[in-house]
């Protein structure tokens, strides 16, 4: 999985293979023929499963763009914590001297989202 980062978010979890509901981790191997799947979450710890046996789970490819203050976005996946709607468009109002988004303002009400990296 060289240069492609793939995110992996746990809707439900597992406890019996140590996955956390509403958790993420990042894919780090794949073995096709034994139809496994090796992520490791924030906290650095890897758990190998076969991915058939869980359900409710969403796969991201993570990828670089450039952004400006300004810019216009469309979120493509909810977010209950952060109150972001599935196609809720926010205008990005401050971006942090490390490049990260830190401050959205959602066009549609009032309500501003402070963010910070989770990785």
């Amino acid at each position: 999985m060289t240069g492609v980062r793939v995110l992996i978010h746990y809707q439900r979890g597992s406890i019996a293979i140590g996955i956390e509901p509403r958790s993420y981790a990042q894919v780090i191997a794949t073995d096709p023929k034994q139809n496994l799947l090796t992520v490791e979450n924030p906290g650095g710890q890897q758990i190998t499963y076969d991915p058939s046996r869980l359900r409710g789970i969403s796969a991201y490819r993570e990828i670089e763009r450039d952004f400006t203050i300004g810019d216009r976005l469309q979120f493509t996946a909810p977010n209950k914590q952060l109150g972001i709607a599935n196609r809720d468009i926010g205008t990005i109002q401050q971006i942090g001297e490390d490049g990260t988004i830190r401050n959205i303002d959602k066009t549609l009400c009032s309500k501003s989202w402070i963010t910070s990296p989770t990785w």
